[in-house]
């Protein structure tokens, strides 16, 4: 019985995926459909799901859709993901280095802790930091 959901279930992931795939051909190439997806693209776009998603994926005219610049899309995604890791780096930093002098601080004794907290929080007449 698992072996036959588990075929049930892998035909329907493989229709939706090329059925998928015949609505986004033109979306990712100039080349025309191989003739299999185009007659699957011709059944797909009969039915109302199909049109729906075509009409949402921006596909209902093959001859004005145009293709996606994959390699801008993967150049933007890396860019995003680099922006973000350079941000997360300097919080690790910042956090290590604030934990270290934190930790300095901590061994000095308390005449000398004095002296810095003097050094640093030195405020004018109105409590602002200078």
């Amino acid at each position: 019985m698992e072996l036959v959901v588990q075929l049930f279930l892998a035909v329907v992931v493989f229709g939706v995926t090329l059925s998928g795939g015949s609505l986004v051909w033109p979306k990712v190439t100039h080349a025309p459909r191989p003739q299999l997806l185009q007659e699957v693209h011709d059944t797909v776009v009969k039915t109302p799901i199909g049109s729906q998603a075509a009409q949402v994926l921006g596909v209902t005219d093959d001859k004005n859709v145009q293709p996606i610049n994959l390699g801008e899309i993967a150049n933007n995604a890396w860019s995003g993901i680099k922006n973000e890791a350079q941000k997360r780096a300097q919080i690790i930093l910042m956090s290590q280095v604030t934990a270290q002098l934190t930790n300095q601080y901590d061994k000095l004794p308390k005449d000398q802790q004095k002296t810095l907290q003097e050094i640093i929080c030195h405020s004018s007449p109105s409590g602002v930091v200078k």
